[in-house]
């Protein structure tokens, strides 16, 4: 709330001194033929428009804690693909925002956004982000108490392919701190978790066999697909799992 009021204020502030005796002279001068520059000058315009977009803004997207960036010198770190800020979109509290600076933070499950003017890195409230999207990956919010998601936790979902057979990914990292003679170095393994959608149920896979065990009327097709595309599931198992996931579709439409 105080960087909020600190904004406002600093933007009330500059349309009074640049503005200051001209609104006046809105109200007092009333000559015939006189033009004042009024609320609807173009510098009052757009100095209004500012200060509605912080408004905005302040309400209903940066009202979350600060976020600190933690074991920020270590080479690994704890975000999704890159501790680098990326624009992206998300649909928050009831509103989609655009270009907006973002890092998920899959360690502790948490979407940040940067605040536009400087004023720090605010952390998302998790129950109010519905979706998100980041270099080129649609995330999704579930809440697994709600009785229309079985199989998953409450959380982010990378969803990587949504056709009837749906596949998501859940993003995690471990903090794991590694101990030597001289020193404490910070590791962050991956840990992701990838989840097929059958039967009206998202459920976990783990290997090609557990996707063929889910998946048993195109087993040979399913293999053909794979070796055809030269995809092996240990190697890349993403790729491998939306191949198998999108063929299954295509074969199930005959």
């Amino acid at each position: 709330m105080r960087k909020t009021f600190t904004l406002l204020t600093l933007l009330l502030a500059t349309i009074s001194v640049g503005l200051g005796q001209n609104i006046t002279a809105t109200v007092t001068n009333t000559s015939p033929g006189v033009e004042s520059p009024g609320m609807d000058s173009p510098s009052v315009t757009a100095a209004l428009a500012i200060y509605d977009s912080a408004t905005v803004e302040s309400q209903h997207l940066y009202n979350g804690k600060q976020y600190y960036v933690y074991d920020s010198r270590e080479v690994e770190h704890q975000f999704f693909l890159t501790n680098k800020w990326t624009i992206g979109s998300v649909f928050y509290d009831g509103q989609k925002f655009e270009q907006v600076p973002l890092l998920y933070d899959i360690v502790k499950g948490q979407l940040v956004a940067r605040y536009r003017h400087g004023f720090g890195d605010v952390t998302l409230q998790n129950p109010k982000v519905r979706s998100f999207t980041m270099a080129g990956h649609d995330f999704m919010r579930v809440e697994a108490d709600t009785g229309r998601v079985e199989g998953l936790r409450t959380g982010f979902y990378d969803q990587l392919y949504t056709g009837k057979t749906k596949v998501l990914a859940r993003r995690i990292k471990e903090r794991l701190p590694q101990l030597s003679e001289t020193k404490i170095t910070i590791e962050f393994p991956i840990k992701d978790q990838l989840y097929l959608y059958k039967d009206g149920e998202y459920r976990p896979v783990r290997s090609k066999r557990s996707v063929l065990a889910l998946l048993p009327e195109h087993k040979r097709l399913l293999r053909r697909e794979l070796k055809k595309q030269n995809l092996s599931f240990r190697q890349n198992r993403e790729e491998s799992l939306v191949a198998m996931a999108t063929r299954y579709d295509e074969l199930n439409q005959r």
